[in-house]
């Protein structure tokens, strides 16, 4: 009877021994997880589509542009971009009828909408009777003063952009103003052959537009 006691004092300081272990355990458990350190992330208001299209406007300065336009013919041009809204360009093409050179500048929203242009160029002398012609119909008569005829011209576009991955595709309308030098002819008597007596400015300003599109490199 004598080792009882002990056994019994043993047996209880083990039993609680073991409660506080389980209900340390539980608590540890139960307890929510500290929470992750937050990183640093982009603010609330600016679109990750955004960002991504004006970091591409950034990294792709280059591009070629192909536009068909009413005072300047079809067109290939080298396309360079200093800055997302600007745009400065030069190329060669042709009227149908001989070849020419252009360079322009354009002011462009990115990724779309309103945009403004101004270029200027010069085609080489060619004969114009022949797309006259076909303009005209069949009654059209061939005037010996377009046989060389070459211009110069300026064209002041407003238009619309529609941007999508590299590629712009864009819609133009404004005005187009043309300079050149005619000849002037005489004719002697009834029998004399028709000759050339010199030439003279000829100037004209007519609505122009263009389509086109630009592919990004």
């Amino acid at each position: 009877m004598k080792c009882i006691g002990p056994v019994l004092l043993g047996a209880l300081w083990l039993s609680a021994g073991l409660g506080v272990a389980e209900h340390a355990r539980a608590s540890e458990e139960g307890a929510p997880s500290p929470a992750p350190t937050q990183l640093a992330t982009r603010p609330l208001d600016v679109d990750p589509a955004d960002e991504d299209e004006a970091t591409a406007a950034r990294r792709k300065p280059l591009g070629l542009m192909f536009d068909l336009g009413s005072m300047s013919g079809g067109m290939l041009s080298l396309l360079y971009r200093p800055a997302p809204w600007l745009r400065l360009h030069a190329g060669a093409g042709t009227n149908a009828v001989s070849p020419g050179y252009r360079a322009g500048v354009t002011l462009a929203r990115t990724g779309g909408g309103p945009s403004l242009n101004l270029e200027g160029g010069h085609f080489l002398p060619g004969d114009i009777n022949g797309l006259l012609k076909i303009l005209a119909g069949n009654g059209y008569r061939a005037n010996p003063a377009l046989e060389h005829f070459d211009y110069d011209f300026v064209n002041v576009h407003a238009g619309w952009d529609i941007e999508s991955g590299n590629l712009i595709f864009f819609a133009r309308g404004g005005v187009g103003m043309l300079w050149t030098r005619v000849p002037t002819f005489a004719r002697a008597d009834a029998t004399s052959a028709i000759t050339t007596t010199g030439t003279e400015p000829f100037w004209l300003v007519i609505p122009s537009v263009s389509l086109g599109f630009v592919g990004l490199l």
